[in-house]
């Protein structure tokens, strides 16, 4: 098992690279990816040869790193899958210490599953197959935490949780998977309605003659064949692609023949959603512009009317105010307010008292 912690482009060589990727898709190894800044920031692994050995996307600017504290509980996909069997209690995982770092922001590739996720329902384990090997992305750090047991329980035997974990994970990573020689994948996960599908299918150590075939199954039940493309001799990779008609689950299946015996095959799913709104009727509906703009008191002009455009605007006149800040105290008009009403109290004060 080859595993891979805060490694980034500069730490590897184009050979390195390449040998790593045919340690994992030729000679069918495991690979796992912990994650760093360095392998999933703006400059990891994106342009290097192993970028395709991730089960993720890289965004260009990086995935998104958030410094808090999270819990993880287990996704559908591994509720049952072998390395992630540490108790008879399906609450073990949630009462795990939080982990302390999360990686996010990134896309998954088509046929990557989710084994582990945070409690906002965010992947945090990937497991995806890559030629005839696997590869494995922690999308979270600080796991480390787990070895001091469950919160909330003092059986001393929780402390074995962790270790046992990684010997779980080691072991069946490590499981042979020679026996596999056929794999398809997609250049996604999830698509919008009228989009192309590539779907990619990997052939290793077949003899001569094999043949492939490659199947779509709609939502709407009805299977159709895909055209297949001859696939280059140094890469084994058959490709064919279609669009997408129907809204919901596609089902794609890939089988190996020679003749007519069953030499292998493979299966993924991807789903298919409703394009944006204005996606779907991207023509002009002047019908609805002019109503709109009857409705709000303003006016539609079509692009031959646009030259009337400036002379449609109703010329609005505002008052306009300022606030100006003035000094009183020594203005003229002051002294003279101060003088008279002195003057007044002299002349008040003679006629009074008579002196």
């Amino acid at each position: 098992v080859l595993i891979l912690g805060d490694v980034g482009p500069v730490h590897l060589t184009e050979t390195q690279q390449t040998a790593i990727v045919d340690f994992v898709e030729q000679q069918g190894k495991p690979v796992i990816f912990l994650p760093s800044q360095r392998a999933l920031g703006p400059k990891g692994l994106t342009e290097t040869q192993i970028a395709h050995l991730l089960p993720i996307h890289i965004p260009r600017n990086g995935c998104h790193v958030e410094n808090r504290e999270s819990t993880v509980t287990l996704a559908q996909a591994g509720t049952f899958h072998p390395m992630l069997q540490l108790t008879d209690d399906p609450d073990t995982w949630h009462r795990m210490p939080a982990v302390s770092r999360l990686f996010s922001g990134f896309g998954l590739r088509g046929g990557a599953t989710v084994l582990m996720e945070t409690g906002r329902g965010a992947p945090a384990l990937i497991l995806q197959r890559v030629g005839l090997g696997k590869s494995l992305l922690f999308a979270m750090e600080g796991i480390w935490r787990w070895h001091f047991g469950t919160q909330g329980l003092k059986d001393t035997r929780a402390k074995t949780h962790y270790p046992r974990f990684w010997a779980q994970v080691l072991r069946w990573m490590a499981t042979d998977t020679d026996d596999e020689r056929l794999y398809v994948t997609t250049d996604a996960e999830t698509y919008q309605l009228g989009d192309q599908v590539q779907v990619k299918t990997y052939l290793y150590g077949q003899p001569a003659g094999t043949r492939i075939e490659v199947e779509g199954l709609p939502p709407s039940g009805v299977p159709f064949q895909l055209r297949v493309d001859a696939a280059n001799e140094a890469t084994a990779v058959y490709t064919a692609t279609f669009a997408l008609r129907e809204l919901g689950t596609y089902r794609i299946r890939a089988t190996a023949k020679q003749g007519t015996i069953m030499l292998g095959e493979s299966t993924l799913e991807i789903y298919v959603h409703p394009q944006l709104a204005e996606l779907e009727r991207p023509q002009l509906d002047s019908a609805r512009l002019e109503q709109l703009a009857a409705d709000t008191g303003g006016a539609y002009f079509g692009i031959a009317d646009a030259g009337d455009l400036a002379s449609g605007i109703a010329a609005v006149e505002r008052a306009v105010f300022v606030d100006a800040e003035r000094e009183l105290w020594t203005h003229p008009l002051v002294f003279l307010i101060v003088v008279g009403l002195l003057g007044t109290e002299w002349l008040l004060r003679k006629r009074v008292f008579n002196y």
